[in-house]
């Protein structure tokens, strides 16, 4: 009985070690040939994106700088090799890294050799160009634009006069270079400055300081002024005068509803400043609209914004008429429609000439073609502004009744408030004059209090001076 339990354990265990060298047999025979790296790339700065070949019914897994990633995404096609890839998410730092890869068999998860090392360079980040402002720069503003150039998928940190000021937003661009504007958060002092500038990337690496840039501030150039615009009956209701002053000798740009409409020049006039009058370009959509005006002087500085005029432009069948009595109906309509006409079939140099912008006592003054076409310019005479400031006296003595009344009103709630303020000031001596008697109150009765005791002492006293007179007396 013992021999043949013996037996079987003996065969049981041949059967036992003959499969297990078969299955290592097996296995040593199924060897996993090792990936094929075709490309390492930058799909960022300091991302790199790994392309290759690998056994068919395999996944890759990726080992940087000696340590483990993650896996590739495998594409299986109906070959012996199918094809990977590998996005690195996390930034690298820069430097040179290793790269290493290991193919693993799905089923058996055997493993194959490791793949040959591709060595992964992430470059310096690069010092960002600083362009403007410069040196040559002509500006009045005081938060200029900083306008540079740096590397695609990073942004720029901003220093003025050595002072870190602000930061950009990531600035991308598939030229793999990108441009930037920086607005600075503070008002610059006139007078000379310098900027400089750091690129960061996702990672937070950093690049070199740029190269110093000076640039100047001026003296601001001063902004024009306007007034209420006019409606007479050299313009139509849609295209009211847009009245104002300005430098001498200034280049101004009128921007309505926050588009350029025309720019012209103003006169040259000998006080150094010239009044001017400018007619839409086009036609104006009836509702509300405003108005605003940039002066730039001839070496270029631009002045700011003027200050901004609403007006509101009335439908056809509600617009007031504008028609004086020198100049009947028929006659505007008559004048309206040959320059209509004239417009038609002039070139653009009479086009320039014959509409241009109204400047007082100017005879070659100039129209401009930009965005929105040409600004129109017709001739004013001093008598037609000296109208125009007439019809605003005439709408400011209509508005003096409701000017009045808004007196009286403010002057009724001027003696409420002084009414007010005298009754205040009865509560508070009020106040002050019932402590003052409380307070002389509580003196009084402590001053009753005291006198009885006083009294009761004054006895006792006497009694005892009685006694040393009798004392006496018995001596004697």
């Amino acid at each position: 009985m013992i021999r043949s339990i013996k037996t079987v354990c003996c065969a049981a265990l041949f059967i036992f070690g003959a499969l297990f060298c078969q299955i290592n047999i097996a296995s040593a025979s199924q060897e996993i040939g090792a990936p094929t790296i075709i490309q390492v790339s930058h799909y960022e700065l300091s991302k790199p994106l790994i392309t290759g070949l690998t056994p068919a019914g395999t996944e890759i897994l990726v080992y940087i700088n000696g340590v483990y990633e993650g896996l590739a995404e495998v594409n299986a096609e109906n070959t012996e090799t199918d094809n990977f890839y590998y996005k690195h998410n996390a930034a690298l730092s820069e430097g040179t890294h290793r790269i290493m890869l290991v193919s693993r068999d799905r089923m058996s998860l055997v493993l194959s050799s490791p793949s040959q090392e591709i060595k992964f360079v992430v470059p310096a980040l690069p010092a960002p160009t600083l362009i403007e402002p410069n040196i040559n720069t002509i500006t009045g503003k005081v938060k200029p634009l900083v306008k540079g150039l740096t590397k695609s998928g990073t942004f720029v940190r901003v220093y003025i006069d050595g002072i870190y000021n602000g930061k950009t937003d990531v600035a991308a661009h598939e030229s793999g270079t990108a441009n930037f504007a920086y607005k600075p958060f503070l008002n610059l002092a006139a007078g000379y400055h310098f900027a400089q500038a750091v690129s960061e990337d996702s990672s937070g690496g950093k690049s070199e300081k740029s190269e110093i840039i000076n640039f100047k501030i001026e003296q601001p150039m001063p902004a024009p002024t306007l007034f209420a615009s006019e409606v007479n009956s050299k313009t139509e209701h849609n295209r009211p005068f847009i009245v104002g002053l300005a430098k001498s000798s200034s280049d101004l740009k009128v921007f309505i509803d926050h588009k350029l409409d025309g720019k012209f020049k103003a006169e040259n006039h000998k006080s150094g400043t010239a009044s001017f009058a400018y007619k839409p370009f086009r036609a104006l959509a009836s509702g509300n609209h405003f108005v605003y005006v940039t002066a730039t002087d001839s070496r270029g500085k631009e002045s700011s914004w003027s200050n901004i005029v609403f007006f509101n432009v009335r439908p056809a069948d509600q617009a007031a008429p504008a028609l004086t009595e020198e100049q009947p109906k028929e006659i505007e309509i008559k004048a309206e429609a040959e320059i209509e006409a004239e417009a038609e079939i002039m070139d653009l140099s009479e086009d320039l000439e014959d509409h241009e912008v109204v400047v007082q006592g100017q005879e070659d003054a100039f129209g401009a073609v930009e965005e929105n076409g040409i600004a129109e310019q017709e001739e004013i005479t001093d008598e037609d502004i000296k109208k125009i400031m007439e019809e605003d006296i005439v709408k400011e003595e209509d508005g003096k009744g409701s000017i009045n009344e808004s007196k009286q009103k403010q002057g009724g709630m001027s003696i409420n408030l002084i009414i007010f303020i005298v009754f205040l000031l009865g509560i508070i001596v009020w106040i002050f004059w019932v402590n003052k008697e409380l307070i002389k109150e509580r003196r009084a009765q402590e001053k009753k209090e005291t006198i009885p005791e006083d009294n009761q002492a004054a006895p006792q006293d006497n009694s005892k001076n009685n006694t040393l007179f009798s004392d006496r007396e018995r001596r004697h």
